[in-house]
């Protein structure tokens, strides 16, 4: 059966959605008694979409069967899952005889509510962790109740849960897919991370296809020749298959200019928030966190913080990643160590290059902005620290990314090339123009200075 009430625009969100749908409503087994629950036709919209639901009457109870929902499109729950009780409430009592404290017709819920609500929020809890994809609170209860819930809960706010969206039963049926096309217009972050993930998910597919059935051994030969080289062969061969999918996604296709009046705008009235997260965002692109590392392994970038009393510091492994290899018989080699210091506020401000979207920097230097906890490093040259693995300064934070990394080798390797130049008489030199206000050297450059070769 073709899909309902879809126009070509909608095309591409119910694209998005495409996938297995997780629904969770008691009233899938409990028959309505005050007319349709609204559930039935939330499903026949998700059927005739041409796509397929798995439907539970209750949460699950084991926190382990939340990894089978992994791949699942998206979620659809109600937020009251214990109908029967308030069934038996109508009915007078409860399973004990007694008469709980509800309130019926889907307006406020009491007595066991704290409990059952609670129940919902550990639930959405756990599943962020275990799949962090679109939850779809359609109730019949009072929306602005359950979205009170949610909030005072930390699940959504200002600027967090995204992922949730709460509406009555009533506004859905089976417009299923104009809501969800409503929804992710207005979400931008879900509108890319899904086309992301159906892009990733299809050269997934790519791969596999290219190797698992035609070459079952490949991974074999590529262990064997990462313990050849001495390294930990579980984490090269997962960033080689990172790079093997990563060759295999094609682009995305998704439009944000339409959002850019409105970030702006959004971005205005919480700046201190967006610049935190924005932060984050560049920090992800340039560090890898250290507990995603093996424990006693080196490598190049690999970068460490020392709080040094009131004079905190960085210092960034350059020595190349084969150096850094522990050998058999043999211990950790040492490691070479750049200093980084802090640099912001208004030093950082007068090195900016706003044309450029980058900072001055001398020869003797690299800036990586945001490399951090929001933190700017500028990693001088001149001292190049050799140390141990048994005596290395401060505690390891990450490994540092490329291009990031690749900036800062390259620039260190051109620094360390260098040839100095005999001084051109001072006689011959040609004089000096006058400087005009405000266009002296930028802070980080200073004057003259003289060559450090001696």
């Amino acid at each position: 059966m073709n899909a309902v009430r879809q126009d070509p625009a909608q095309a591409e969100s119910q694209g998005l959605f495409k996938g297995i749908a997780v629904v969770i409503d008691d009233g899938l087994v409990r028959a309505p008694r005050n007319g349709p629950d609204g559930i039935e036709a939330i499903l026949k919209a998700i059927q005739d979409a041409g796509s397929h639901a798995v439907k539970l009457d209750a949460l699950p109870k084991r926190d382990e069967e939340l990894d089978n929902f992994a791949n699942a499109a998206f979620f659809v729950m109600d937020w009251n899952l214990h109908g029967s009780k308030l069934d038996q409430v109508e009915e007078g009592q409860d399973g004990a005889g007694s008469h709980p404290d509800f309130n019926f017709s889907g307006l406020h819920i009491g007595g066991l509510e704290n409990e059952y609500e609670q129940e919902n929020v550990e639930f959405l809890t756990k599943l962020r962790e275990r799949r962090h994809a679109p939850v779809f609170i359609f109730t019949n209860e009072d929306v602005d109740h359950v979205t009170d819930v949610l909030r005072e809960s930390g699940l959504i706010g200002e600027n967090l849960g995204s992922h949730i969206l709460v509406k009555s039963k009533r506004d859905v049926g089976e417009d299923l897919f104009s809501v969800l096309e409503d929804w992710i217009n207005q979400t931008p972050s879900a509108l890319v991370l899904k086309q992301w993930e159906r892009r990733q998910t299809l050269a997934v597919n790519q791969l596999f296809k290219e190797f698992h059935d035609q070459h079952k051994y490949w991974p074999v030969i590529f262990w064997n020749s990462f313990k050849q080289d001495g390294v930990s062969p579980a984490p090269e061969l997962g960033e080689l298959i990172t790079r093997l999918v990563a060759a295999r996604m094609k682009p995305l296709t998704a439009n944000l200019d339409e959002f850019s009046d409105a970030a702006m705008q959004h971005f205005g009235a919480n700046d201190a928030k967006y610049r935190q997260a924005l932060h984050e965002v560049l920090q992800a692109e340039r560090l890898l966190p250290n507990d995603l590392l093996v424990a006693g392994s080196y490598s190049t970038g690999d970068l460490f913080f020392d709080q040094n009393g009131d004079a905190p510091r960085y210092f960034l492994n350059i020595r190349a990643a084969c150096d850094c290899i522990r050998r058999e018989g043999f211990g950790q080699p040492d490691l070479y160590l750049i200093r980084g210091t802090i640099v912001e506020g208004e030093e950082l401000a007068k090195l900016a290059r706003p044309d450029f979207g980058n900072f001055h920097e001398a020869d003797v230097e690299t800036i990586v902005f945001a490399l951090h906890q929001g933190r700017s490093v500028v990693f001088k040259f001149r001292t190049l620290a050799v140390k141990p693995a048994s005596r290395l300064p401060g505690e390891r934070v990450g490994r540092m990314l490329a291009p990031f990394l690749t900036r800062v080798t390259q620039r260190f390797a051109a620094y360390s090339h260098r040839s100095g130049l005999p001084r051109i008489p001072a006689a011959l030199m040609p004089p000096e123009p006058p400087i005009a206000a405000g266009s002296g050297p930028a802070a980080n450059e200073g004057g003259p200075s003289p060559c450090d070769c001696a």
